[in-house]
């Protein structure tokens, strides 16, 4: 028996109705004209790269240490390539799905960190800098830490390895960069003017027809730090790639 009639059996059905999945005069009226394909591509900046990089080495770990947990569960031909889909959390759990209520909790802790994994791989692409930053943050958070305040038992392996420290580093260096503070002095930068120095300037604006008092206020606003701005702190704020290509388009 053919596996069509197995299934027009199973669903009591006495007649199937076959339609080709594309007409002929369909099929030719595409083909007088066919659509221009314009492929982008984006590449990363060089801090996403190495967050993308260390996520995928944590995915090996966390992989690694599932396999070692239970010898029990088939997951051999399991790597970190289909990792990328969503699938690949719905493949491991229904692996443990028959003896859930027998795994223990480091094995839950390493297949929720095998979502989370995944999912940074896709904040790390639709999150801009400080978004995934803080993300990042509520995640070292809730992993010292219970809801009750005590000291978590089961930590996520992935956070202690060299991969994890580039990530959160990396992450910290693209909203801001630390510098040395600023040497303070007796005598604030108002008091110590150059006068022959400010004439010089003003009237070289006045020979490109501006005024030298608006054209120095202007140069000084943009060094200007916000107030809410520590003095040791460099703001960087690095934008997607993506947007850079949505100004060129």
């Amino acid at each position: 028996m053919s596996p069509l009639k197995k299934i027009m059996k199973k669903l009591q059905l006495r007649r199937v109705h076959i339609y080709p999945r594309f007409h002929e005069d369909v099929k030719n009226t595409l083909e007088t004209r066919k659509a221009d394909v314009i492929e982008l591509y984006q590449r990363l900046t060089e801090p996403m790269e190495a967050i993308h990089h260390a996520i995928v080495q944590c995915m090996t770990i966390t992989l690694s240490e599932l396999k070692r947990s239970d010898k029990t569960l088939e997951l051999d031909d399991l790597n970190v390539e289909p990792a990328y889909f969503r699938s690949f959390d719905a493949v491991v759990r229904r692996q443990l799905d028959p003896i859930w209520h027998k795994v223990g909790p480091r094995t839950k802790q390493l297949v929720g960190d095998l979502a989370t994994l995944r999912r940074l791989l896709t904040y790390l692409l639709s999150y801009d800098a400080l978004a995934f930053h803080a993300y990042l943050e509520t995640l070292v958070a809730s992993n010292t830490t219970t809801v009750t305040g005590a000291d978590k038992q089961h930590q996520s392996p992935w956070m202690l390895a060299d991969a994890a420290n580039i990530i959160f580093s990396t992450a910290k260096r693209r909203c801001c960069v630390l510098t040395a503070p600023k040497p303070t002095s007796s005598v604030s930068e108002s008091q110590v003017i150059d006068v022959d120095d400010e004439d010089a300037w003003a009237a070289l604006d006045e020979t490109h027809g501006l005024t030298g008092s608006n054209s120095r206020d202007n140069g000084k606003k943009k060094e200007e730090k916000k107030p809410w701005v520590p003095d040791n702190m460099s703001p960087v704020l690095e934008e997607l790639p993506k947007w850079d290509e949505d100004v060129e388009l």
